[in-house]
């Protein structure tokens, strides 16, 4: 929390401890308390920025200093007094776990030699349907946002994390309140734009000679965004990677268009959850963890995707896209798309990865287009049609959050006929694999994050990621893919095939 937001929070939390007192002992400067509560609130305001989650602490200054002023002239009754007390408590409570559990973080700072670009590109791909709308001559848009290493101007201010917080805030409220049951306002994450990255809108690419190694990230479903690993994609773009990260139109909060749209998730697309299918997932990790045979498990496996008939359909899409992307990429490469980055880019060496169920699509891709040259997977189960029985030859790597038994992705694993990795990552759960780990304190409060720092959790993905990458396409050594280290005792690393590629 900042200053002002601190010294808000003492300020009310003493002026309720005084209204409890008895008019007679009360001391006289206990009266200027809310006012000087009200004075920081309003400073903090001007200075700090509106910060949604304070929205609750709002009603309990004022209240504080309705009291204050009209409190002398009346005779308060215990009863009413330890009421409005425990009102304005709870009020108060509610405002710093929302304050406190979503701070103004700061992402760590990119290690690689080179300062980091970022812009944006839209694409349109007029022989696909688009399957989430009900008019039958829509077809699919995506945009694309793209990390790289660059040269900002002297004097460049970088952009905010979220510069579309106004348009995109309320849709990502939207959809904790309905899909998850959260009491979230409309303006829970706008302080995102006030927190800074490391990156600088359209700034020009490196000078230096040589073609960028690219690539191609995916975010996770429902919740994610393509900036959901901000501080990884700029790591690997401070160390001459071009990464583009895919917007997967309506499985993610919203996508602003250039044209002024904002197109939010569909119904369609993200269907409700419900008990039967939490149960269906329990009863296949409780049937998986038991089974005492490879081809058991794989028969688990290949009978559980089958039946996943919407997330198999939206592997689909996102495969898709990707292979999309990586069509409009070969264009910008190529010049036929005029960009800074023609001549610039190397094909040859395309990355593919992703966050959950976009690391999933990864995995995927690797699997079907022969342009993957290597593949990174987020803690994501690999789903889609087939894949139980597929074989990724291409170098993969999957990183995963702490779990009992064996993998859900042994299958994958096991099948590899190229060089594999799986990292298990000790006190790591799912969401810790996104910037979330330093975002949101409260989801630590509330179970939803592995007992892992925050930034340790970075710290690592920011190490194995690029060390990964630069292995399998610039041919670096890769001591961390070798053993355990240890320097990195959480990461528990089990390899195949290594030396067959």
């Amino acid at each position: 929390m900042r200053p002002l937001e601190i010294a808000s929070f003492l300020l009310l939390g003493l002026s309720l401890l005084l209204f409890l007192a008895p008019s007679a002992r009360r001391p006289a400067w206990a009266r200027w308390i809310p006012g000087m509560a009200a004075i920081f609130l309003l400073l903090q305001f001007v200075f700090e920025g509106h910060r949604g989650q304070l929205d609750f602490a709002y009603p309990v200054c004022a209240g504080l200093v309705v009291a204050a002023l009209v409190g002398p002239r009346l005779r308060w009754h215990h009863a009413i007094v330890v009421v409005l007390t425990l009102v304005g408590g709870l009020g108060l409570l509610v405002a710093f776990f929302f304050a406190a559990g979503s701070p103004m973080f700061e992402l760590p700072e990119p290690s690689g030699p080179h300062r980091v670009g970022v812009t944006r590109f839209y694409i349109a791909d007029r022989d696909r349907e688009e399957i989430f709308t009900l008019d039958p001559n829509d077809h699919r848009e995506l945009i694309v946002r793209v990390w790289y290493p660059a040269e900002p101007e002297s004097g460049a201010e970088p952009v905010a994390y979220w510069e579309d917080v106004e348009q995109i805030g309320p849709l990502m409220a939207r959809m904790a309140r309905e899909r998850f049951g959260l009491a979230v306002g409309d303006s829970f994450v706008d302080h995102y734009a006030d927190i800074p990255t490391h990156s600088y809108l359209d700034a020009p690419p490196i000078a230096a000679p040589g073609r960028l190694p690219v690539l191609v990230y995916s975010h996770g479903y429902a919740m994610a965004r393509p900036n959901s690993n901000t501080a990884l994609v700029e790591e690997l773009a401070s160390r001459g990677y071009w990464v583009a990260s895919i917007a997967h139109t309506f499985e993610t909060p919203g996508v602003v268009f250039d044209d002024g749209r904002i197109l939010g998730w569909s119904p369609e697309a993200l269907r409700e959850p419900t008990a039967a299918d939490a149960e269906s997932w329990q009863a296949f990790f409780t049937a998986h963890t038991e089974a005492q045979s490879p081809a058991k498990r794989d028969e688990l496996v290949g009978a559980f995707i089958a039946g996943q008939t919407e997330m198999n359909r939206s592997m689909h899409v996102w495969n898709a896209d990707t292979r999309t992307v990586v069509d409009e990429i070969e264009r910008i490469a190529s010049g036929e798309r005029p960009t800074p980055f023609a001549g610039r880019l190397d094909l040859d060496r395309l990355g593919v990865l992703g966050m959950s169920f976009g690391g999933a699509a990864a995995g995927t891709f690797c699997v079907e287009d022969a342009r993957c040259k290597a593949g990174l997977n987020l803690d994501g189960f690999h789903f889609g049609e087939g894949m139980a029985e597929a074989v990724v030859s291409v170098p993969f790597m999957i990183l995963s959050s702490e779990r009992e038994g064996i993998s859900i992705n042994d299958f994958f694993f096991r099948h590899a006929a190229g060089p594999i990795h799986h990292a298990m990552i000790d006190g790591a759960l799912h969401a810790n694999f996104t910037d979330t780990s330093i975002s949101s304190i409260s989801l630590r409060w509330l179970g939803g994050l592995g007992e892992i720092d925050g930034y340790r959790m970075l710290e690592i993905l920011n190490v194995y990621v690029p060390e990964f990458f630069d292995h399998y396409l610039r041919g670096e050594p890769a001591p961390l893919l070798e053993s355990n280290s240890p320097d990195y005792p959480e990461v528990e690393l089990e390899s195949r095939n290594v030396g067959s590629r």
